[in-house]
């Protein structure tokens, strides 16, 4: 299947008269659901993934509370993909490195995982 041919694309970020196709258009929403805090889309302002909410917290408090936000974020936001394992670091400055595991919803539950990363500081 070609990158005309695929269901899955959008608009690349950043980058005018661009698209992204396939598992790099999914790669790109899931960075857009986690980096959008709510309220900071006008016309759906429950949009996004309150991860900043927990950045102050302990560690050991923060990243259990940041992958459940992640977590219920993806699974409300982005149906196309099927999460599988989400890991959280934190810095002593409480910058996030998380890992997002996942595969599209539509591949059956089989073959090999994707993976996501994203650094929030």
């Amino acid at each position: 299947m070609g990158a005309t041919d695929s269901p899955f694309w959008q608009a690349r970020a950043g980058h005018l008269g661009e698209a992204v196709f396939g598992l790099a258009d999914l790669d790109q929403a899931i960075r857009l659901v986690v980096q959008t805090p709510p309220m900071s889309v006008p016309l759906e302002p429950e949009f996004g993934c309150a991860l900043q909410d927990h950045l102050d917290k302990p560690a050991p408090q923060a990243a259990p509370a940041i992958i459940r936000a992640v977590t219920k974020a993806l699974q409300r936001w982005e149906p196309r993909i099927a999460l599988g394992q989400i890991d959280c670091h934190l810095t002593a400055t409480h910058a996030a490195h998380l890992t997002i595991y996942w595969r599209p919803s539509d591949s059956g539950q089989q073959g090999a995982y994707s993976k996501t990363e994203i650094a929030w500081a």
